[in-house]
């Protein structure tokens, strides 16, 4: 089967087990990083590589998702913070323009990853517009 895979093909596939592969980490029973293989494997077993990749893309795009709008509210909340207050970690503007640059990262990444899916799932392709992290 390895010669049937480009190398993109096994670079998604890399992708892909990675994301399952966080999503067992996530749970708290999943504690020693043996078990965390055999869950793995049991997840994945019996299932295409194109199975495999479009479920790895469908995890990575809710756990951006949820990055995404932890970024926003984080944002918001910095933005609200008046200069000059006791708050760890230097200028809240300075936290917001930082948050901001991963923010756009994230939805740049959602965009890749879309495109992906959609292309594997022979489906039209709708770009996303990013956030609009500041009111």
């Amino acid at each position: 089967m390895g010669n049937d895979l480009t190398q993109a093909q096994w670079d998604d596939f890399d992708a892909a087990r990675g994301e399952i592969e966080l999503k067992i980490k996530m749970d708290p029973a999943a504690k020693e990083s043996d078990a965390v293989d055999a869950m793995v494997c049991v997840k994945i077993s019996g299932q295409t590589v194109r199975q495999v990749i479009q479920q790895g893309f469908e995890l990575k795009l809710a756990r951006l998702d949820a990055e995404g709008v932890w970024l926003v509210d984080f944002i918001h909340k910095n933005a609200a913070t008046p200069s000059g207050n006791s708050l760890p970690a230097g200028d809240p503007l300075e936290r917001v323009y930082t948050q901001v640059a991963l923010l756009d990262q994230v939805d740049k990444e959602i965009e890749r990853t879309s495109q992906k899916l959609d292309l594997l799932l022979n489906r039209p392709h709708v770009p996303r517009k990013p956030r609009q992290p500041l009111p």
